[in-house]
Formats: structure tokens, sequence, C-alpha cells
């Protein structure tokens, strides 16, 4: 149990890129980001942003779909956004999940967080994290 803990940061810990999707265990509600880039999945604070590391909890929120089992959790402080699939809200049938396949068939909850006005980070290399894909593409070139 403690080896899980191990690595409580909001990077990925094989490439250092940002998460671009969680889930909720079904058994015990503890929140797993993904990162697309690599393939690996790390346990994180649930509710802590993602993105910048913020705890204040007034500004976490959710936006959940009506009748499903994914959400976009938000921040009002840095206005970013992750998205989430709650286990247990699916019933625990997410046997086989694909994070990267999961990220393209809730391309819609992208297009209404950014309607919303939040936005998502991306890949990015280390030298321009905590910057959104815009300025880690100015960093690149």
């Amino acid at each position: 149990a403690e080896e899980e803990n191990l690595w409580m940061r909001r990077q990925c810990p094989v490439c250092g890129s940002a998460a671009q999707l969680s889930t909720l265990d079904k058994e015990d509600g503890k929140r797993h980001l993904y990162c697309l880039l690599c393939g690996a999945e790390w346990r994180f604070m649930r509710l802590k942003c993602s993105y910048c590391n913020s705890a204040q909890t007034d500004g976490m929120k959710f936006i959940s779909e009506e009748g499903g089992h994914w959400r976009i959790d938000v921040c009002d402080q840095c206005r970013g956004y992750l998205k989430t699939l709650d286990e247990k809200k699916a019933g625990g049938t997410t046997g086989g999940f694909i994070p990267a396949v999961a990220d393209v068939a809730t391309l819609y909850l992208d297009l209404f967080a950014e309607k919303e006005g939040y936005k998502k980070l991306f890949f990015f290399p280390p030298e321009a994290a905590g910057k959104t894909t815009a300025d880690a593409a100015e960093t690149i070139h």
C-alpha cells in the first residue's frame, strides 16, 4: 500500500508530461491519472488540480454529463480541466479501459470545456512545464 503513494505528483512519473485523463476507482474512489504520451498510470489526490497543483477546494468543481459516467474536473484558479471516468457510475464495467481510445471518444467533453473557457495542457518537454499548449509550442520552435 505504501508503494502506491510514492509518486503523488501532477506530472507523469515516466516522461514528465501532463495527465490527459483520470479515473475514480469503483471500490474506494481513489483518483488515477493517465499519460497518453507514454501510457503510464499513477495515483493523485482527488481534490487537487492536476495542472496548477491547487488544493483550494472552493475553486475545484466538476461538470458531469447527464446520466453518464464521464465528468470534467475543472479548476477556477488556472482554468484547467481534466476528463474523468467515474468507474462506480460506469457500473464497474471499465475492463479493457484504453486511455487513448477514451480520450478520442470523449472529444465532445473537450469542446464543451473549451467553450466554457477552460484549457487543457498537452504534451510538453520538461523545459515547458506549466505552460499551455501554445506556450509549449513556442518553447519548442
